[in-house]
């Protein structure tokens, strides 16, 4: 029963503020009232026992709880106006029993009037001193007396003038509450923004805690050494547990406190002053090799890596070191294995030559060895029976296949004096049309059934210095191919022109062509296209012939299309310039 009243009789709060404050004050003067009302009530049953009075007091007090009910339910500005319409009727009802606007109680509606305004606003203040008004202005109807107008129109002005100023106090009110309700959300919200921030702070506070012990047990994990050292005394303010290793250290306590110079060689003092500045510069410095002095008097080749950092509220670099011994002996094992693997390479292309060489002799000197034996042979057994023509002939062979070997050998001498360095260049004055001429004229005598010859030079082309013997090599080398790789014929074009700095030779045939593949290798000893087929050759032909360009300081290139032809560009220069030594052109040649 207790718990009853007294949950009946607690103010109700909502979640709106605004509503749970006009709560309030609602409730606050319901109470007063509903204590008037009893009391009335039991004035009114012990004193004058009039059962309509009885009636009327219960009635009002029915009506004040029904009123609360209404608000309990949310409904307070309903609930405001009702309580307003009973207090201004129970007032109204007892003026008119009691004789009108001449009584005294005339002006209870004054307090009708400042409750509407205190309990609603100023606007339900003005309904009431309206209605006030019009039911005296009954009254005054009914009574002709002249003070009666006259107290009407007095209380009337009284009720006007009370309810406009209780208008403008709600309004000022009213704003003042709402500047109020601003600020103070404005308020909540600046206590709230504090209370995040303090909490952020705390939670920072409380992370940075987290993190600096987290950063320690990961830093003390790393593999990698970490020294950090201070800017202004040059200390180790920390190292952890790889650090400790690579110097030597047996604790962390033989380093803490020392100074970092210590233990670098004097040799890198300026290179780490430099970057010191740098770092104290915030700037973050990429790895550089210094070598370090370890404790136990040993000094190892490390690479550090430096950022600058806040360490327990001090500034510092920190270090990341690597140790580079083992990577130095890893790279100079590396470089050991690849002179080893270059020093293979090279014994199997030496074998590789020397296997070419062999196959190359054993093949292209057979056959001039069969023919001279078989003639020689012919000529022992049936000298004396052979006509003059044909021992003619059979000597002619022999004389022709000995002086093929003849110019294999000097090949052979010659790139093996290339490959030593001792090739000799005897320049003089040479006419290269002259000599282009003659080779051209003697190659065209035995081939002008088969091949056409067109010959073109400059006519301002002079003699300049060359090595003849060298220049007829080129070509020899280059013509004869021109023919032998041209099966079907053709046009054999040779192109002398002379430029401010250089002598260009071109010699062109429609032959069959050199394969793309195989044109990084074509000066190359030995080396010979796929599409040969059994066209006879040595593989030494080019080789002489970029050997011989060389000597002279000059470039060879070509442009090829297979079944199409070949053009072979010389450039020599009128001044010669140093050239390299053949092998190694050769050898770069053969690993394209």
């Amino acid at each position: 029963m207790v718990r009853s009243l007294r949950r009946a009789f607690t103010i109700p709060v909502f979640d709106d503020q605004e509503r749970t404050r006009q709560a309030e004050l609602f409730f606050r003067t319901l109470y007063a009232i509903l204590a008037l009302a009893l009391s009335a009530l039991a004035l009114t049953v012990l004193v004058y026992s009039d059962a309509h009075s009885i009636a009327a007091h219960v009635l009002t007090v029915i009506s004040l709880l029904a009123l609360m009910i209404i608000a309990r339910r949310g409904q307070i500005i309903l609930a405001r106006w009702l309580l307003c319409a009973v207090i201004w009727l129970a007032f109204a009802r007892t003026i008119w029993a009691i004789g009108g606007t001449l009584n005294p109680f005339y002006g209870g509606f004054t307090l009708v009037i400042l409750i509407a305004g205190v309990v609603i606003d100023g606007r339900a203040a003005l309904i009431v001193a309206g209605c006030s008004i019009a039911l005296g202005g009954l009254y005054a109807l009914n009574d002709p007396r002249p003070y009666v107008q006259g107290a009407w129109l007095s209380m009337s002005t009284l009720f006007a003038a009370t309810a406009y100023f209780l208008s403008i106090a709600n309004t000022v009110t009213a704003t003042a509450f709402r500047h109020l309700r601003r600020d103070e959300h404005a308020l909540i919200h600046l206590n709230q923004e504090l209370y995040k921030e303090i909490a952020g702070h705390q939670r920072t506070a409380q992370a940075l805690k987290l993190s600096e012990s987290s950063y320690r047990t990961l830093l003390d994990a790393l593999p990698v050494p970490i020294v950090v050292g201070s800017f202004e005394t040059g200390v180790i303010l920390y190292v952890n547990s790889a650090a400790i290793r690579l110097y030597g250290a047996n604790e962390p306590d033989d380093l803490l406190g020392q100074q970092s110079r210590r233990f670098l060689v004097p040799a890198y003092s300026d290179r780490a002053d430099q970057r010191l500045n740098q770092l104290r510069e915030g700037r973050s410095l990429p790895p550089v090799e210094y070598q370090l002095l370890r404790l136990d008097g040993g000094m190892i080749q490390v690479e550090i890596s430096s950022i600058p950092v806040t360490y327990n509220g001090e500034s510092a670099g920190l270090a990341a070191i690597v140790d580079l011994t083992d990577y130095l002996r890893a790279e100079n094992q590396r470089m050991e294995a690849e002179r080893l693997r270059l020093d293979l390479e090279q014994s199997q292309r030496i074998i590789m030559l020397r296997e070419q060489f062999v196959s190359m002799v054993s093949h292209e000197f057979r056959g001039p060895l069969t023919v001279i034996t078989m003639s020689s042979e012919i000529l022992e057994s049936y000298l004396d029976r052979l006509p003059l023509e044909r021992r003619t002939e059979h000597f002619a062979k022999i004389r022709a296949q000995a002086r093929r070997m003849e110019e294999m050998i000097d090949e052979l001498l010659m790139l093996s004096k290339s490959r030593a360095g001792l090739l000799e260049f005897n320049p003089t004055r040479v006419d290269l049309r002259a000599l282009a001429t003659e080779m051209v004229a003697d190659l065209a005598v035995r081939h002008h059934d088969s091949h056409r010859f067109i010959f073109t030079s400059d006519d301002l082309l002079q003699p300049f210095p060359a090595d003849e013997k060298l220049l007829r090599h080129i070509f020899s080398n280059l013509l004869s191919n021109a023919v032998k790789y041209s099966p079907n014929g053709g046009e054999v074009r040779i192109d002398l022109r002379q430029e401010p700095d250089q002598m260009v030779i071109a010699i062109s045939d429609q032959g069959i062509g050199i394969p793309e593949d195989h044109r990084p290798q074509m000066f190359a000893m030995f080396h010979r296209a796929s599409n040969v087929g059994a066209i006879r050759g040595t593989g030494l032909g080019l080789a002489i012939v970029q050997e011989c360009v060389s000597a002279h300081g000059g470039t060879i290139t070509f442009q090829s299309e297979v079944s199409v032809g070949t053009t072979f560009t010389i450039t020599l220069p009128l001044e010669r310039q140093p050239s390299a030594p053949l092998s190694a052109r050769v050898e770069t040649a053969s690993s394209g």
